[in-house]
């Protein structure tokens, strides 16, 4: 909470790059060793058209789906759905870090400029949502 009594904006670590093995892996360690730990693990398939998500939490897997964006996925963007995925974890104040973790070929410093500066429906995601480090 602010001094105002306003929840802080969850933060948010971008973690991109072609080793997927090797995201896939801090991925899991720090949902099992940072208490209040999110993780979202985004997949594209290989039409690049079909976006797959999962949340986990320590305990392991507690949401996700799949979509179908009507262009292909930019390296430089998430699709707007996801956008709405973060910002629901971010509202449920449920955890004190998110860890977003991208495909190969998408640009963790784009992503995260794209989630500092967009918009839901009038709201800005940095009334909920702070990049705290972006690494690839």
């Amino acid at each position: 909470m602010t001094p105002q009594g306003e929840p802080r904006p969850l933060p948010v670590t971008v973690l991109g790059g072609l080793a997927t093995g090797v995201r896939d892996c801090v991925a899991d360690l720090a949902r099992i060793e940072v208490p209040a730990l999110a993780v979202l693990a985004v997949r594209v398939g290989s039409d690049g058209r079909t976006v797959s998500w999962q949340v986990y939490e320590r305990r392991g897997p507690v949401g996700g789906g799949t979509m179908s964006p009507s262009r292909p996925c930019s390296p430089n963007a998430l699709p707007p759905a996801l956008l709405t995925v973060l910002l629901r974890l971010a509202r449920t104040a449920r955890y004190r870090h998110l860890l977003l973790t991208l495909p190969p070929g998408m640009a963790p410093d784009l992503v995260a400029l794209d989630v500092a500066e967009d918009h839901i429906r009038g709201q800005a995601l940095a009334d909920y949502l702070r990049i705290d480090t972006v690494a690839a």
